[in-house]
């Protein structure tokens, strides 16, 4: 444990001076996502002058939405989205051969190489205030409604970030794994900050156990709302984190075997 500690404070120091060498890339790209987050609101804000509520849900739930969609995909590009990106080029290049000479798993090592330090900050003015005002705005929110959705965020990040693997180790078998990772990871979030019950029942579905998009924004805020059982979430998301788990695992074992056959 303390020799994986060690390797990931270097990692992040490693991170840190190259934040500092970007700084104005960083700059640049925290004012491009509060323009983004801003545009957002600004189009929920303009929905809700038209109506009181839509499909049921009310301005400050769309709101909370988008903030709980927007920790997944700062979050995971600052912890492992970005190393998991790099994959496929480092398998063409023969980079890999010099990660698997390191003392440590490989897939900790490929999941985590890098830390995106620049995201740090985009998630921290985008995420807090969303959720924070979609948060307040709710009169029946009280802590235990609150810690009870907390394990459904969290399981939905373990269930995306084995999703990302999976699709991160097809680039054994496919010389073109991007676009994959692009539609699922990046284009399917969009669907994020849309409520799941306007859709029909097939594609709530297809984003509840084929792209579990559902329990990184929408699940969490049924809970604070109460409208959905916070037993049987658990119950899906922890079998669906154990089926996922299983097929990132074994994809990740037969293309390690496939790449050292071939090398």
């Amino acid at each position: 444990m303390f020799h994986y500690l060690k390797v990931y404070c270097q990692f992040l120091k490693s991170s840190i001076s190259l934040f500092m060498s970007h700084r104005f890339n960083f700059f640049m790209g925290a004012l491009a996502n509060i323009v983004w987050t801003i545009g957002q609101l600004i189009s929920i804000r303009y929905l809700f002058l038209k109506i009181d509520r839509f499909q049921g849900w009310e301005f400050a739930d769309l709101v909370l939405l988008l903030g709980l969609g927007q920790i997944y995909y700062y979050l995971a590009f600052v912890v492992f989205d970005v190393n998991l990106d790099r994959l496929p080029r480092k398998i063409i290049e023969g980079d890999f051969d010099r990660m698997l000479t390191k003392p440590i798993n490989i897939k900790f090592l490929v999941s985590c190489e890098r830390v995106a330090i620049a995201q740090i900050i985009p998630l921290l003015v985008t995420v807090i205030p969303l959720t924070t005002y979609g948060l307040r705005s709710r009169p029946d929110l009280n802590a235990t409604g609150l810690l009870a959705s907390l394990p459904v965020v969290a399981l939905g990040f373990g269930i995306f970030y084995f999703v990302s693997l999976s699709t991160a180790a097809l680039s054994f078998f496919v010389a073109d794994v991007q676009s994959l990772r692009d539609f699922v990871l990046r284009g399917s979030l969009n669907l994020v900050r849309i409520p799941l019950d306007i859709f029909p029942k097939l594609i709530q579905a297809a984003l509840t156990f084929v792209i579990p998009l559902a329990f990184i924004g929408f699940y969490p805020v049924r809970v604070l709302q109460g409208g959905a059982s916070l037993v049987n979430l658990l119950l899906i998301e922890a079998v669906l984190a154990v089926v996922f788990y299983l097929i990132s695992d074994y994809l990740w074992r037969v293309g390690l075997r496939r790449y050292s056959g071939v090398g």
